[in-house]
């Protein structure tokens, strides 16, 4: 059972910055008044909100911040579930989700999403649908259980009566045929490998001595060939290296002449540089009648003994110049013949090269043959092949009885998925439970006044006889009639959840449900029915304050001050 025990918030809707503090479990009954927009339903939200992160009248979360603060919004609930306290604190402006077990914060590493999952699943083990038709109801922005979906309708069936448990079981259950069709698709398609692979094996081993002798003599032959083709590179190489010996006798002199070469094109820089250098001088004494050094003159003899002396020289260098310039086209002529005849047997070496690799292949190709043909020779019975089709048969039985496993498996799940389907142990379940739900919605429907024959069944749609057996559904109701049937509804599952304790709780809201379509006996009848009951904690929220105020133990006045929802 979840003994809510306390519920504070501050900063949230219209509640300030300090904390207001409502004692969930000091009265069995509280009335809970206040004119409209003083927070008298903020309690629903933020017990809504703190729990499952969500606000009972569908308000978007950053909207639940008090507009006027605007920050440090936080909601703590505490209650007890057996032995265990906890503490659930939530908020924002920081963003906070903390929860406390026996005062000790649990781990935070994980996300807030798998937090919340854990929050509801294995602490209050329910969720907020659940929540709002057993805990809560209320006149606005609640959808009744007879307006829910069917799905909807069976979600929260299944959380009473603590069978949520197949359907998580179902879902598993899903996941594990799924795998288990893969595996059986994965076998079936190694089978057939396997198959094609013995038959394979089967037919050459069964054709391998009758093509044995033909392979080797293809193979004889191959080599036959492929030796003709070697002898013919070799002579084709023997020819080259002959031609190559022949060229190389024509230029025995090519590292004299390369030699002298470079020695002319040395002499033939100095000549040039002397040549160059006589130019020069004769300029300077032709040009010059005074020594630009000492400012002495130069005396027209004296110039002229020079000037007779150099031009004689550089006349005798020009003479020289032009037989060295011969030689040396006659030495690069020939350095010119010996690069072409290098080239040529460069060519030739390349060409011998290629040969060579080609006959070393082939070579390769012929000792590879004579293996094969060795090999064909020795094993020609087969036994390797014997071997491999051994191999795979023994892993096709492997195979074959994993497949039967499978199978096994498969009808064993198929059974599995009928029990754990709808129509299966939760069909059963509910099929038990159905005459207690019914007749508790009616005893509560006649403790009301409201004499019908009200039925669910399996699939949860409603049947509603009147006492003249006419037939009706709950829309064919007028309003207050219809209030009636969801509090009987709402009564009967908190009933249903004390008996199986599974989302059973000593709390109970009403949110101006006295203030919607019941008439004055309805009143009476609904508060002599909530007083006579075994509910722990009831908190009426109502706007009637003359007409409810001496009919509860306790109450509690919301009133705004300085622009904040407090408690009076």
């Amino acid at each position: 059972m979840i003994q809510f025990n306390k519920l504070r918030y501050k900063n949230f809707l219209s509640s300030g910055n300090t904390f207001l503090e409502i004692d969930l479990s000091k009265s069995p009954t509280t009335l809970v008044i206040g004119s409209n927009g003083s927070g008298k339903s903020t309690m629903l939200c933020a017990l809504c909100y703190v729990l499952f992160n969500k606000s009972f009248r569908k308000v978007k979360n950053p909207l639940l911040i008090n507009s006027i603060n605007e920050k440090n919004m936080c909601v703590e609930v505490e209650f007890e579930i057996g032995k265990k306290k906890y503490l659930v604190k939530r908020g924002m402006k920081p963003k906070i989700f903390e929860i406390y077990i026996d005062g000790k914060m649990i781990d935070q590493d994980a996300s807030a999403k798998d937090t919340q999952k854990m929050l509801e699943q294995n602490i209050l083990k329910l969720n907020f649908k659940s929540f709002t038709q057993v805990v809560i109801l209320g006149s606005r922005n609640f959808i009744p259980f007879m307006q829910l979906t069917p799905a909807d309708r069976r979600i929260i069936i299944e959380d009473l009566l603590d069978i949520q448990v197949f359907s998580s079981m179902n879902m598993m259950l899903r996941e594990s045929k799924s795998i288990l069709k893969t595996e059986l698709n994965d076998c079936v398609s190694e089978l057939h490998s396997l198959n094609d692979k013995i038959d394979i094996h089967k037919n050459h081993l069964t054709t391998l001595k009758s093509k044995t002798q033909e392979a080797i003599d293809n193979n004889v032959a191959e080599i036959d060939k492929s030796q003709v083709v070697v002898k013919e590179y070799s002579d084709a190489i023997d020819t080259i290296q002959t031609n190559i010996k022949r060229m190389m006798d024509t230029v025995t002199d090519k590292t004299n002449t390369k030699i002298k070469l470079g020695k002319l094109n040395s002499i033939k820089s100095t000549v040039q540089s002397k040549i160059q250098k006589f130019n020069t001088d004769i300029t300077f004494f032709t040009d010059n009648a005074d020594c630009p050094k000492c400012k002495q003159p130069i005396t027209g003899e004296f110039a002229d003994k020079v000037l007779n002396e150099k031009k004689t020289k550089q006349a005798e260098l020009k003479t020289g110049q032009a037989k060295l310039l011969k030689e040396l086209e006659s030495v690069s002529d020939r350095v010119d013949e010996i690069n072409t005849v290098l080239v040529k047997v460069m060519d030739a070496e390349s060409t011998m090269q290629g040969f060579n690799n080609k006959i070393s292949v082939l070579n390769g190709v012929i000792s590879k043959i004579q293996k094969d043909i060795l090999n064909k020779t020795t094993n020609d019975d087969g036994a390797d092949i014997v071997k491999e089709i051994a191999e795979l048969e023994s892993k096709q039985f492997g195979v074959d009885a994993k497949q039967s496993e499978l199978n096994d498996d498969t009808i064993l799940y198929d059974i599995a998925s009928k029990l754990l389907h709808d129509s299966g142990i939760k069909a059963k379940i509910i099929t038990q439970y159905l005459p207690v739900i019914n007749k508790l919605i009616n005893n509560y429907l006649k403790q009301m006044d409201f004499f019908v024959l009200f039925e669910l069944d399996g699939n949860f749609n409603e049947s509603i006889k009147s006492r003249h057996r006419d037939i009706f559904t709950y829309n064919s109701f007028s309003e207050g009639q219809k209030a009636r049937i969801d509090i009987a509804l709402l009564l009967t599952w908190r009933k249903i959840a004390k008996m199986k304790n599974s989302t059973n709780t000593n709390l109970l809201i009403l949110d101006e449900v006295f203030d919607g379509s019941l008439d004055a006996f309805g009143v009476d009848e609904l508060t002599k029915l909530l007083q006579e009951g075994d509910d722990n904690n009831i908190f009426i929220i109502s706007h009637q304050r003359d007409a409810l105020q001496n009919k509860f133990k306790k109450t509690l006045e919301f009133k705004i001050k300085n622009g904040f929802s407090v408690i009076s």
